[in-house]
């Protein structure tokens, strides 16, 4: 039996919940479409509506004003034996049979979260004041205290995403210096293939191949796995393979094998880099032979 105000809640038979008013004793309603016995109800804190959890692995939302079942909620495997309302009243925590607990967004309907550190049914749940902690109970002789972080994880994504906006800028202002070095050492640690290859071609088309490799000299041992990493992603392309093959040259004459191979994956790189490369290769020996043939054709034209 649960109490609000001047509702009365009463768990009737296996599947019915029946309403009555506390203080004139009489039957207001009664709420229908659990296919096995409930378990709990829990009055919602922000609404005039209940929820209930039961043997059938649902969990139902139910309107206080006309008794109709508001939403339903399915993902459960087992009898879902007790349900709280969190955050206001804008999720939902419930524990089942098979020990799992499962947080819901009352919103969407979707489970988006599912804890499973019980080993067997979760008979009680209950939350703080300030629904910063969560208590289970459970009959693998556990209680578990939860501490929700949402709000932490959100302040470090936010705190991330700062951060990487400020390494963007950073990278973009020591392109614009013509530092390489660090620009390249910062897409690197940044992840960005495509900021690692632009910077490579831009070098290039200023330079030539002997900055390049200069800077490459300056790398550290990671980063040049790092960019071979990269270059086995640009080699797959025919507009950028060239950079791709500068890197792989460099290490290929700076490295003999047993030190190439002791590098993190670069067995697997090099594996993957060679039908690329037989294909780049046929294709630049295709073009020599038909320059070949347009000076030899070029030269009979002028002789005659």
């Amino acid at each position: 039996m649960t109490l609000l105000s001047d509702f009365c809640l009463f768990v009737y038979g296996i599947r019915r919940i029946v309403i009555w008013d506390s203080t004139e004793l009489s039957l207001l309603g009664t709420l229908r479409g659990h296919k096995r016995g409930v378990w709990c109800v829990k009055f919602s804190p922000v609404d005039l509506a209940v929820v209930t959890s039961s043997g059938d692995g649902t969990i139902r939302i139910w309107s206080l004003l006309d008794f109709s079942s508001l939403k339903v909620f399915e993902g459960h495997e087992a009898s879902v034996l007790q349900v709280i309302f969190a955050t206001r009243g804008t999720q939902l925590i419930s524990s089942a049979a098979d020990g799992n607990i499962c947080l819901w967004d009352i919103k969407s309907n979707m489970c988006i979260k599912t804890l499973a550190e019980h080993k067997n049914k979760v008979w009680t749940l209950t939350s703080s004041s300030s629904e910063e902690y969560l208590v289970s109970g459970g009959a693998d002789s556990t209680i578990i205290v939860w501490k929700d972080v949402t709000e932490s994880e959100r302040l470090a994504k936010l705190a991330e995403k700062k951060e990487y906006v400020l390494q963007e800028q950073e990278l973009s202002n020591l392109v614009q210096d013509k530092k390489w070095t660090k620009a390249l050492g910062l897409a690197i640690s940044l992840d960005k293939p495509f900021q690692a290859y632009n910077i490579m071609d831009e070098i290039l088309h200023k330079h030539n191949e002997n900055v390049l490799e200069n800077v490459l000299q300056t790398m550290r041992e990671d980063q040049r796995e790092a960019l071979m990493k990269f270059a086995i992603e640009w080699v797959t392309n025919s507009k950028r393979y060239y950079p791709a093959i500068l890197v792989m040259n460099y290490l290929y004459r700076n490295y003999d094998g047993d030190a190439l191979l002791k590098m993190t994956n670069m067995q697997k790189y090099i594996q993957e880099a060679l039908p690329y490369l037989d294909r780049h290769f046929k294709r630049i020996q295709k073009r020599c032979q038909d320059m070949q043939i347009l000076t030899f054709l070029t030269a009979q034209m002028v002789t005659t």
